[in-house]
């Protein structure tokens, strides 16, 4: 429609098409929400007794769904799960609707992203719980999550909560998560209103051991595995210890992964590529603010959970891609173990302040690794709270009209030369120091 055509429209028109639109989204919200909920019924991860089974009544959704995860069960030749998540590439169809086309912009604004990333974490559980429990010959495992997903019960909790469709007090239900373990809250309102419509106490119970059950059965399939690509968005956990219990949940599977042979491990917000994150810029621009002292804790307790993790997981591993915030003892600690390595990359590897900098990871990983491939972009490391960026292409000191932009690669050889063992020395890491020995000034 043309911008004329639409100017041309009476209110009443625009108004008439507004509801229909309006109606068709519902139609297709409660659709996808519906066919989540059936899927997650037929897995167990919500009981058939649940008050709100009664909205699915559409016997065509159930004969869809069963046909589908039935298909699943018996795809026996299945070797590889890989995993999109649609809301991310698959927008184009938002942006017209018939013959009118909307503002991007108006439209992300107005628009229920949360609710696309909850029914996408519902399917993708399901379908991983039953292609790994299935009698099949699944080694490679591909997904992406973002905010809590499935990550531990307390997540999973949330997750089937969230896919029933009740909100109380406009905050879904999420369990606290002590140190050491999954803790429940007791006091939570929204607890005991859930426990009230899913049958009382007993039902629930009863939903809590399926959840389990379901939970530790496809932790454990990480056994199953020779190849892991696992990308965790933590852009969008809000608690303020949102990302340990992700970190936590990712742990309990990967602690089984004792068979993996290629690992990629992506836990930072803008997970979805290997594109430089939003948050991490070249020297000379600007700079990484360093953490308060209770988000340092945080995050370096991540690190030790992820890294104590990984350790009993390294016997077999050849190709390793980490990307996330860490220290310089974790990862020294990780190459000790990693005998069998013979393709690292670090890409967008942040070292928290007073944990170390890359010159001593470097000389550690040409000492302990015997690489053949070496990737580095992106390397950050802080001097008291001033951050540091190695290895970004897009540094000022490689952009002058000197031709420095052609010892970009030469500089990024260096480095890579002295980690696989071709050369002696470590070239300077910081990229003025660098140009200026190499010019000899």
């Amino acid at each position: 429609m043309t911008q004329s055509e639409w100017a041309g429209l009476g209110d009443m028109v625009r108004w008439r098409l507004y509801r229909e639109y309006v109606a068709e989204q519902q139609g297709t919200y409660a659709y996808v929400s519906a066919f989540a909920l059936s899927m997650a019924m037929r897995r167990g991860l919500v009981l058939k007794h649940d008050a709100v089974y009664s909205n699915i009544n559409s016997s065509r959704l159930r004969g869809t769904v069963e046909a589908f995860l039935n298909a699943l069960d018996r795809l026996s030749a299945v070797t590889t799960f890989t995993h999109t998540a649609a809301y991310e590439w698959d927008v184009a169809w938002e942006l017209t609707w018939r013959r009118v086309q909307f503002h991007s912009q108006g439209l992300f604004g107005w628009g229920n992203d949360e609710y696309d990333v909850d029914c996408d974490a519902v399917q993708l559980f399901t379908a991983l719980s039953a292609v790994s429990s299935a009698s099949n010959s699944l080694t490679s495992s591909t997904f992406f999550t973002r905010g809590y997903a499935f990550w531990g019960l307390p997540s999973l909790h949330r997750l089937t909560h969230q896919a029933r469709g009740m909100e109380v007090d406009g905050n879904y239900w999420l369990p606290s998560l002590s140190t050491d373990d999954d803790e429940f809250t007791h006091d939570d309102p929204s607890l005991f209103a859930e426990i009230r419509e899913i049958g009382g106490p007993l039902a629930f119970m009863q939903r809590t051991e399926s959840l389990t059950r379901q939970l530790v059965a496809w932790e454990r399939s990480f056994s199953r595995l020779t190849s892991l690509t696992c990308r965790v968005d933590t852009g969008w956990l809000e608690r303020s210890d949102g990302r340990l219990i992700a970190a936590t949940g990712l742990c309990n599977g990967l602690q089984y992964a004792t068979g993996v042979e290629e690992l990629r491990l992506v836990f930072r917000p803008d997970a979805i590529t290997d594109e430089p994150p939003w948050y991490i810029h070249p020297d000379g621009l600007d700079q990484l603010p360093s953490p308060d002292k209770a988000g340092l804790t945080e995050s370096e307790q991540i690190s030790q959970r992820i890294f104590g993790a990984m350790l009993p997981i390294c016997a077999h591993l050849r190709s390793l891609h980490l990307s996330l915030e860490t220290s310089a003892s974790d990862l020294l600690g990780l190459f000790t173990r990693l005998s069998s390595l013979r393709h690292l990359e670090l890409y967008y590897v942040i070292l928290l302040p007073g944990n170390g900098h890359w010159e001593t990871i470097l000389e550690g990983a040409a000492e302990q690794l015997h690489l053949e491939r070496v990737g580095l972009r992106s390397l950050v490391d802080f001097n008291g709270t001033q951050s540091r960026c190695i290895l970004h292409p897009d540094t000022p000191a490689f952009k002058t009209e000197g031709g420095n932009g052609n010892l970009y690669k030469e500089y990024e050889e260096a480095i890579v030369h002295f980690v696989l063992r071709r050369s002696d020395s470590l070239p300077h890491l910081t990229s003025e120091e660098y140009l200026r020995f190499a010019q000899g000034s």
